[in-house]
This record gives C-alpha cells, structure tokens and sequence, in this order.
C-alpha cells in the first residue's frame, strides 16, 4: 500500500480574538477536510516533546523517524540544499545580513533579515568579507533574500558555539560562546566567530552599498548574524531504514536538504495542485511526502484572517486528492509540523497538531471535523517521531517486536533473507 502524506506547514495554531477565540483552521470552511475527518482515524501529535517549538527542517528530521538528538542543525541542510558536497574538515553556519545599531551596551539587531537586499548589492558587499583570516579559510554560498551558507576552514574547529543571532525581536547581538563544553576547538572557534563579526562590522560600515541605501532611506547591511553551525554527518538511508523508497514533494528549496541528508528523492512543484496531480500519477514511490508552506507563511506575515483564507483554498485544492484516494488502495495522512501562531510573539510554539489517518486498514473514531481541538477527540496520542512506525503498521510493513529476520535489526519486513540449504 502506497502512503500520501499532506503535510500542511504551520497549519495548527492558538485562539485568535480576530476570529472570536477559535483558531483559523476551525474558524475555515473546510468541507473535504471534515468529511474525511469523518470516515477516519483522527487525533493529537506533538512533533516532539510537549512545548518545544520546532523550525521546519528539524520537525520533518522527527517526522522521518529519526532521534532528534542526531539532529546536524540547518547549516547542514542548508548546505545540502545547495548541492554542497559536505567536506569532512568543514564547519557550516548559516549567515544572515543584518542592520546594526551601535551602542555603548552593545548592537542592538534593527533587522535581522534585510529582505529588500538586491543579489547584486549581496555580491559587491560579499567582495570586501576577509576571505582568510587567522589562518582559517571562509567561504560563502549565497542563498535566497539575505541569507547565506558560511564555510570556515582550518585547524581545530568545533561546530558546538552558540548563534550570535538573537532571533528574536528587538534583541542584541549575541556574543559567540562555546555550547555545553569547554573543549579548547569550542573556545577557539567561538572567539574566531566573534573577532570575525567584528570585523566583517568595519568592513561595511562604509560600503558604498550602504551609503546609497541610507540616501534611499533603506536600512544599511552593516553587520551580519550567524547561527546553527554543523558538520558533516551520515544518516541511514530511508529506504534501508523503512524499506519503502520515499520522496518528499515541495515547492520550498528547505526539504530538498532534508531530503538529501536522509536519502529520499525530491521534487519541487509550481503550485500545490501540480504536486496533488504528480502524487496521484506516480507508480515509483511507496512513501510520498506531499508539503504545502503557505499556512505557516500566512501566520508569520498576513495574520489569522489571512491564514483562514489560506487553509479554505487549501481545502478546495484536497478534494482532487480525496476522492481519488477512496477508490484507490493508498493509506492518505493529513497533518503539521507544527504550530506556528498567526499573532504572539513566538516564531513557532510548541502546542500538539492535528492529524488523521484514512485507509482501509484504518478504524474509523467519532470526529466529524478537522481542526486542533476536534481531533482532541479522535482515538490517537503520538510524538512526531511516532509517525512512520504508525505508517508502516497501517500498510503493514512492520515487523514483529524481536523477530530478528536476517544479519540487523530492521523495522520493516525484508525480502532476500538468505535460505538454509
């Protein structure tokens, strides 16, 4: 049995006054959605523990089923996402143009993410960063918008320093510090960060980039902000560790290095109807991770209104997918990866998600509609990285608790095992 699963960035959410306490989801008319609630297996999933927020790439690490411990961190992905061949003796972090405001406390972060950053000025304010600098070489990739992969090379460099980025609205500059060790790469490599921010802040104070955008009235790219530093690790494949072959169905560039890091395909859409159409054609995949961002882009810039909006055209969009998945044998799982308010000051929250399962191998509960406190009365309680196990049950892949079928552990019941003659 193949396995469709929609996941709706950001579609779950918190009580918005503006929608009189209900949450966009449940104040949307979503008809498909609630018919399908109806005739199947609903319930609650936190993506991991109860009031941890999760950014994309890490929630969809958890939703693979992978440990969130092994999680290598978005510089990682980001790199992957960029066709990076990952390099052993490379540190990777992500590297956002920011304007500072200089202080005697310190640098207040003005903006953290200067959006209205052409890629031309992103090129001639790149040209005068130190391209070596203590001996350790730096590399840059450019990205979307202001945000850029940073690459340092050299002798003793450890990817466990905390982000100089405050990620949070009107913070400060953050000073670079070793994370959870005192290890002399850690203390080296944080200090290295700060003198190279520091630098790189001379630099471009007066760049003629930034003295025309002041006469324009545009905020100057005068400082930048790094994060989420990684190395390069290696992941069991999707394939070896589930038995199924997978493909994650997007039209964001982020899970194409989610995709690459676990070794499951990636295909990138037009519009979320042209991703609905290739699900149901495709004859090569047993898992396909269907993925619709614009929930989670609402919350964040258009507001609950907005979103509501957003989630009832999502809901048109699905009943292609509906009605064709009751004709056909496919296990069909509609849910989020996380909660993303659409007003607050938190950039996600940690609250659970709704989910439902529909499939003929699937029992049926009594909700009737699709939203966050509906399926509060559905028979399931899962974590995110229950996900796929419950997946595999439901096409019945899974193995029997302890059976050891041929030379590993597997998940899934394997073909090939070798015969006694």
């Amino acid at each position: 049995m193949k396995t469709i699963l929609v996941l709706l960035d950001g579609l779950s959410d918190r009580p918005q006054k503006a929608l009189n306490g209900r949450t966009p989801l449940q104040a949307a008319n979503t008809p498909n959605m609630d018919a399908l609630a109806a005739i199947s297996e609903t319930g609650t999933m936190i993506p991991w523990k109860p009031g941890i927020p999760l950014g994309t790439e890490a929630a969809h690490f958890g939703l693979m089923g992978y440990p969130m411990e092994a999680f290598p961190g978005r510089g990682i992905i980001s790199a992957l996402t960029l066709e990076e061949e990952l390099e052993e003796e490379t540190l990777y972090l992500m590297k956002t143009w920011a304007c500072l405001d200089k202080t005697e406390e310190g640098y207040q972060v003005l903006e953290r993410d200067l959006n209205d950053l052409t890629r031309e000025e992103v090129q001639a304010l790149s040209q005068c960063l130190p391209k070596e600098m203590e001996g350790i070489s730096i590399r840059w990739r450019q990205q979307e918008g202001p945000h850029s992969l940073l690459l340092l090379n050299g002798e003793n460099l450890d990817h466990r320093v905390s982000d100089s980025d405050p990620f949070y609205p009107e913070g400060w500059l953050h000073r670079v510090m070793p994370f959870e060790t005192q290890d002399a790469p850690a203390v080296k490599t944080a200090a290295f960060l700060n003198r190279y921010i520091l630098s790189v802040m001379e630099s471009l104070e007066n760049h003629p980039v930034n003295l025309a955008r002041k006469t324009r009235g545009q905020q100057p790219a005068n400082g930048i902000l790094t994060k989420w530093a990684g190395r390069k690790t290696t992941m069991e494949p999707f394939p070896e560790r589930y038995g199924m072959k997978g493909v994650m169905v997007a039209g964001t560039k982020l899970l194409k290095g989610v995709a690459k890091l676990i070794g499951m395909d990636y295909v990138r859409y037009s519009t979320f109807q042209e991703g609905i159409r290739w699900a149901l054609q495709d004859k090569e995949y047993d898992y396909i991770h269907l993925h619709n961002k614009k929930p989670d882009d609402a919350s964040h810039t258009m507001g609950p209104v907005a979103k509501m909006k957003i989630i009832e055209e999502i809901d048109q969009q699905l009943g292609e997918l509906i009605e064709a998945v009751k004709k056909r044998d496919i296990l069909l799982v509609i849910t989020s990866d996380h909660t993303t308010a659409s007003d607050g000051t938190m950039i996600h929250t940690g609250d659970p998600v709704p989910i439902l399962f529909h499939g003929k191998t699937v029992r049926p509960d009594e909700v009737t509609q699709f939203d966050e406190t509906s399926c509060t009365g559905g028979s399931i309680r899962m974590t995110g990285t229950d996900l796929i196990s419950l997946i595999m049950n439901y096409t019945e892949r899974s193995i029997f608790f302890s059976y050891r079928m041929g030379s590993r552990e597997v998940r899934y019941v394997p073909s090939g095992v070798p015969k006694l003659q």
